[in-house]
């Protein structure tokens, strides 16, 4: 179960993350995100989660990498995947206007 839940918040900070603007959806997913991450993170994830926060607060923005990391090291070791992931990459089609 936790796993599921950690799984479906890194999806929601995933979906929102590296994106000049957000919908009201994905604004209040990002939200739900951060609070199970408070609820069912491991210290680490929690500690990151309230330093994003609070920079946040500060700047009226701020980088979710750090969680990112954390929840998908986590995640592959509870899910028994082998060996340690470099990188991330945010990707985006370019949407018309």
């Amino acid at each position: 179960m936790r796993v599921q839940f950690l799984l479906d918040a890194y999806r929601r900070l995933e979906s929102t993350a590296g994106r000049a603007t957000s919908t009201e959806e994905q604004m209040l997913a990002f939200e739900s995100a951060i609070a199970d991450v408070q609820l069912l993170g491991d210290p680490e994830q929690v500690k990151a989660v309230v330093e994003f926060c609070g920079h946040y607060k500060a700047n009226n923005s701020g980088g979710i990498g750090k969680v990112l990391d954390l929840l998908r090291r986590d995640l592959r070791d509870e899910l028994e995947l082998k060996g340690e992931v470099d990188g991330r990459v945010f990707f985006r089609f370019e949407r018309k206007k």
